[in-house]
């Protein structure tokens, strides 16, 4: 008996959530196979990382079942379901791929704070990963949605940026980290920075006084 109207490769749909997924974050495995006429598919999936098996589920009154798992390795993995039951014959879905990144945190500080029109203010980002490798990559130093510039990693996974360009006034910088192939992208707290307007001085200088005198 046929299942479904689509075509072969589409008639058990696999998609999983979120994508990418960081290290141990649950992840929903959702598989709906498609319906031949009035008659809702019954029966369980079994979802499968290839050959491997990750869980059973049945499926519900829609021909929807779902998954939830939350122990990826930290690879490129691709998910596969199979469904089978009295009177739709066993079938795979198409694979979906899902990235399982590495989470980070990044971090921003600035100094000196507050700082003086003209002044160099040195914004420095730390970049921290749930793994033993330190992330790799750019991170953008903004101000507010402006950009003020970017900077690469080093091995310690920290990025430094000196800018002069901000005129008197208070501002909201943040420092967002792109990701790489390993690890998620991550956005720092907002820091409050203080540009003061530079100082001036002021001197009065004065002539003698050349007025004539009286009886002269």
């Amino acid at each position: 008996m046929e299942y479904g109207s689509k075509p072969k490769g589409e008639q058990i749909a696999i998609e999983a959530g979120p994508n990418p997924a960081a290290v141990e974050q649950p992840v929903t495995l959702t598989v709906t196979v498609a319906q031949t006429g009035s008659s809702v598919p019954t029966g369980s999936i079994n979802f499968q990382n290839g050959s491997e098996s990750l869980g059973r589920a049945s499926l519900d009154s829609t021909g929807t079942a779902s998954l939830v798992i939350s122990w990826l390795p930290l690879v490129p993995t691709q998910w596969l379901g199979i469904f089978g039951d009295s009177n739709y014959p066993s079938g795979e879905s198409g694979a979906d791929s899902l990235e399982v990144l590495a989470a980070t945190t990044t971090s921003l500080s600035v100094s000196p704070n507050p700082v003086t029109a003209g002044q160099a203010l040195v914004l420095t980002a730390k970049v921290t990963a749930n793994d033993s490798v330190s992330p790799t990559g750019t991170v953008t130093f903004l101000n507010g949605s402006t950009l003020l510039g970017t900077s690469s990693l080093n091995s310690s996974g920290v990025a430094t940026l000196s800018t002069a360009s901000l005129a008197p006034g208070t501002y909201s910088l943040t420092a967002k980290y792109g990701g790489n192939g390993n690890s998620l992208t991550s956005t720092s707290s907002a820091v409050s920075v203080t540009v003061k307007a530079e100082s001036t001085t002021t001197s009065l200088s004065a002539t003698p006084n050349l007025s004539p005198q009286v009886g002269s």
